[in-house]
């Protein structure tokens, strides 16, 4: 049995929803899709923008295959902690609340009660840390990264699955 750990933002279509969202509210901002969004630094103001609509993560929905992975990850018997990062109050006073709300509505196995809102995973114990994004350079931790395969990752050098589909494969060559 392992401990599982999902960043929330691979286990919804967040960058895509976020994409599209940017791209009606603020179209004088383009930005190519080799970038994730909410990184973008030269319009920090169109962060706000998005993620401040009511319900803008509560109407993400989720990966292809992406809640079945995890129903199967329970099922057989390993704890599944989903990670996310904190927004902040400024951009949407309810969005913790809504990430929350995200997992039981879409999940229905009640794993909000081990969700993590946590800037720093490096803080969370685990096997296994399933995420988009490089965050070993955080500090130490005793998870292994599997990147979860995005155009905007593509320089990252770590075991990866390209789809939900594929989470078994975190066990190969360990």
């Amino acid at each position: 049995m392992a401990i599982i750990l999902i960043k929330l933002a691979v286990l919804c279509a967040f960058e895509e929803t976020y994409r599209e969202a940017h791209r009606v509210l603020c179209p004088e901002w383009y930005l190519d899709g080799t970038q994730r969004l909410t990184r973008h630094t030269d319009h920090p103001e169109g962060i706000p923008v998005v993620m401040g609509q009511k319900g803008f993560v509560l109407g993400i929905p989720p990966m292809p295959g992406g809640i079945e992975a995890v129903k199967q990850m329970a099922e057989a018997g390993h704890e599944v902690v989903i990670c996310a990062t904190p927004i902040p109050a400024k951009w949407n006073p309810n969005g913790d609340i809504e990430l929350g709300l995200w997992v039981d509505c879409h999940l229905n196995i009640n794993l909000s009660a081990k969700m993590r809102i946590e800037g720093d995973r490096t803080k969370i114990p685990g096997d296994f840390f399933i995420s988009d994004s490089d965050e070993r350079e955080k500090g130490p931790h005793n998870w292994e990264l599997v990147i979860f395969d995005a155009t905007y990752n593509q320089g990252v050098h770590a075991r990866r699955i390209r789809s939900w589909a594929d989470w078994r494969k975190i066990y190969t060559s360990r």
